[in-house]
């Protein structure tokens, strides 16, 4: 009787119920920005989240953006000038890369355990190189083997006749293990353009830029002097638009061909 009781009572307890937090929609006009929240409303503490921006801004972090559920919830005292300044995100091209990668794989067009030699020209690069596969660039261990002092003397300087080219060119040393390399995202840029049979920067408007709202003039991606887009580095997008690219990414993609 007492447990049956029991379990009466708690059968008839209300329900508690769970706080409300917020979702924002994602922009997906180039004109449109993000939606701004409290972070109470995202279930974020307030304090918290002020002092992390506080602690960005004091290290010269000139642009602070944080995100919950698509809501801009945090933004530095130095957003407003520079939100919309393209800037060189060095190795974050990388990461712009990758999600090409994505986007073409999920489109089936690139094989991520192919060797590269099935995007290449026939007779480009030798048999070894041929070999490597797109996943060893998308991870950094091909093995191919080079001086990161002696390019990063002339990084930026656009001084690459072409890119690609060099990369099929240099010798191996320890494939499978990391080995953080420059020409290697080179490389990857150039299999992908050639994976989705045209230009690497047409086929990033039109399948992961427009679907996010990240406009073709809000941009500068460097090219070497052949004409192969960069990947290692050279992509100056302003913070606005890489946040655009970093949101995407927490949604797996959605909104874009990524996911």
């Amino acid at each position: 009787m007492l447990a049956a009781g029991l379990v009466l009572t708690l059968s008839a307890a209300p329900a508690r119920a769970e706080p409300t937090v917020r979702s924002c929609a994602a922009p997906t006009a180039a004109a449109a920005g993000f939606e701004r929240a409290t972070p109470s409303e995202v279930a974020m503490d307030t304090a918290a989240t002020q002092r992390a921006v506080d602690f960005a801004s004091s290290r010269l972090r000139t642009n602070v953006q944080i995100f919950r559920n698509n809501c801009l919830v945090g933004s530095g005292p130095f957003n407003d000038v520079t939100g919309n300044t393209p800037w060189h995100l060095w190795s974050s091209t990388k990461s712009v890369v990758s999600m090409l990668a994505g986007v073409a794989v999920t489109q089936g067009r690139l094989d991520v355990d192919a060797p590269i030699g099935r995007y290449l020209p026939a007779g480009e690069g030798d048999d070894a190189h041929r070999a490597i596969t797109v996943r060893s660039l998308l991870t950094q261990s091909s093995g191919l083997d080079q001086g990161i002092v002696a390019e990063g003397l002339t990084s930026g300087l656009g001084l690459a006749v072409d890119a690609p080219g060099q990369a099929l060119q240099l010798p191996f040393t320890r494939p499978g293990e990391f080995q953080y390399s420059q020409l290697g995202p080179d490389l990857l840029a150039y299999v992908i353009q050639n994976a989705v049979g045209e230009d690497l920067q047409v086929f990033a408007q039109r399948e992961l830029f427009d679907p996010i709202g990240i406009a073709a003039n809000d941009y500068y991606w460097a090219r070497d002097r052949t004409g192969h887009t960069f990947g290692f580095a050279l992509l100056y997008l302003p913070p606005n638009d890489f946040a655009r690219l970093g949101c995407s990414c927490l949604r797996t993609g959605s909104g874009t061909g990524v996911g």
